[in-house]
């Protein structure tokens, strides 16, 4: 065999474990990216057309900032009016007066579990639309809202919780820290916690690698927002979705808070938490 076999042998065998691995993986939908420009390293496209969005997925702009924070986006469902209403009372006690006038935060009530279409989940499921549960759907197509908002006006930092969660007392000048602290490539950052996170000292905002640490509560930068979109379609729940990412490309860096828990789903024990975590903050700092 001359060498010109011998490499092209070779190239066969690559191609062969290539495509091994990718029938693997989760499948990008064509339709979904035909439109993405997307370079190997940071300088991300601005171009986010995609034809399964429509006008009524962009919320009006943002005119606040919080720590650098831009937007804060609520995963809600229409029907839980109550939720929506205490979740704006716990949104006063911790952000600045005048926020609701500035369109700092958004309910997502867009995709909700009794209004979504079969269209709907085949647009943006693809090849995985027949596993699908609605309310699975649902939720994780939220959260893709929310990162076509930022992608659409450019904002650098947002804010993305469930509308049933707890603010620690001083959130914002945790959260202040936590971003200080994280590196100039970042693509998320759990501020919650639902499984235990090791910290001892500012080291654990390490990278995530995989396994999920619940996505009711988290950082997202604008770099993050576009690969979470490059890597559709949607095919499970929101923090396996970005795990799925995480393993994708070397691009998505993922984080958890120096903190145990900024955000918390259930108050029982919060305080002996927060307490906690106000000390690390004064040591840390």
């Amino acid at each position: 065999m001359n060498s010109n076999h011998l490499c092209m042998a070779l190239l066969m065998c690559g191609l062969i474990a290539l495509l091994s691995r990718l029938e693997s993986l989760p499948q990008h939908d064509a339709r979904l990216l035909t439109n993405f420009r997307f370079p190997k390293f940071s300088n991300i496209s601005t171009s986010i057309a995609n034809p399964c969005f429509h006008e009524n997925d962009v919320f009006n702009f943002s005119t606040m900032s919080v720590e650098g924070i831009r937007k804060i986006y609520v995963i809600h469902w229409s029907k839980l009016a109550n939720r929506r209403k205490s979740m704006r009372d716990r949104l006063s006690t911790v952000l600045p007066a005048g926020w609701e006038q500035k369109n700092f935060v958004a309910f997502i009530t867009q995709y909700d579990s009794d209004r979504v279409t079969h269209q709907d989940v085949l647009c943006h499921a693809g090849s995985y639309a027949n596993q699908q549960k609605k309310g699975q759907f649902s939720v994780t197509m939220k959260h893709h809202v929310a990162y076509y908002d930022v992608c659409f006006h450019q904002y650098g930092i947002v804010l993305i919780v469930e509308d049933d969660v707890q603010f620690a007392p001083d959130f914002v000048q945790k959260v202040s820290f936590v971003l200080k602290a994280l590196p100039a490539e970042w693509s998320n950052c759990f501020v919650s916690a639902c499984m235990p996170v090791h910290c001892t000292k500012l080291a654990c905002l390490q990278h995530r690698g995989s396994g999920s640490n619940c996505a009711y509560g988290y950082l997202m930068s604008l770099t993050g927002s576009r690969l979470m979109l490059h890597h559709m379609p949607i095919f499970t729940t929101p923090d396996f979705q970005m795990n799925h990412v995480s393993n994708m490309t070397s691009l998505f860096h993922s984080y958890n808070s120096v903190f145990h828990r900024l955000i918390v789903e259930q108050p029982d024990g919060t305080d002996g938490i927060w307490k906690r975590d106000g000390q690390e903050l004064h040591i840390l700092s």
